[in-house]
């Protein structure tokens, strides 16, 4: 007899499922259930398992004998709230809330939930979409500064005026950590927050697979839509302007 370690991700990856010592949800709670073990089995949670399909796959651990999970309960519910990451749906929030290690370095877990819309349409090879990758580093700007630094009473837009990313080896559907640095920071009187920042992606490895450099700006809300509003009807202006006229009148078609 011996004892068997399993990483579980979603059943939208069932080709990386083949891989050896990884298995589905869905297999991995019949193997649980109907027992289909041996020794003691230890459980890795991975990508794309949704909140509810978490929460009954703790539950089902929890009440059979020989089965652990190798991550705490409490971890894997700390997404990150749908407000932090500036989205409508929770499903969309892609990483876990920011951890501070230092002055202006912090630490966000890979927590990506299979009926995101990044993932609704396909996916491609073993491998996450690198625009899934992208979009939790731009998650990653918005949850740190949101919590650390954004007045809580104030509502913010954010603008990204740059976004460079490298990526240097695949990010597959298994645990993953994001490293958020600060490489400047400043905070105006008037409350705009203008930064530069670094988000490193590892996976059980001390080089980055992905590093994505953003430089941005966070404005009060009030202040950003009205100047907003102001360039949206300058453009529809120079629209018009750059419009001509049929000089007659076209036929209609049937």
């Amino acid at each position: 007899m011996h004892n068997q370690t399993v990483i579980v991700v979603g059943d939208a990856f069932t080709d990386f499922a083949k891989q050896e010592n990884v298995a589905t949800y869905s297999d991995t709670m019949t193997m649980i259930k109907e027992h289909k073990f041996e020794g003691l089995l230890t459980v890795i949670p991975g990508q794309g398992i949704h909140r509810e399909k978490i929460d009954d796959l703790v539950r089902l651990i929890a009440t059979t004998r020989n089965v652990v999970l190798a991550t705490s309960a409490e971890k894997l519910a700390d997404v990150a709230g749908k407000e932090l990451c500036h989205k409508v749906k929770q499903e969309n929030a892609l990483v876990g809330k920011p951890e501070r290690l230092s002055d202006n370095v912090f630490h966000l877990d890979l927590l990506v939930d299979d009926r995101c819309e990044i993932m609704s349409d396909h996916i491609t090879g073993l491998h996450l979409q690198g625009m899934l990758v992208i979009e939790a580093a731009r998650q990653s700007l918005l949850a740190v500064t949101e919590t650390y630094y954004c007045d809580s009473d104030t509502k913010y837009y954010f603008v990204i005026n740059r976004m460079d990313t490298h990526f240097h080896k695949f990010c597959f559907p298994v645990g993953a950590d994001i490293r958020y640095t600060i490489r400047n920071l400043e905070i105006k009187s008037n409350g705009k927050i203008n930064g530069e920042a670094t988000v490193e992606f590892f996976q059980g490895d001390q080089e980055p697979l992905s590093v994505c450099e953003l430089s941005y700006s966070a404005l009060q809300a009030e202040y950003l839509s009205t100047k907003e509003r102001e360039i949206a009807q300058q453009t529809v202006s120079n629209l018009l302007a750059n419009y001509s006229e049929p000089e007659e009148e076209l036929p209609l078609t049937a």
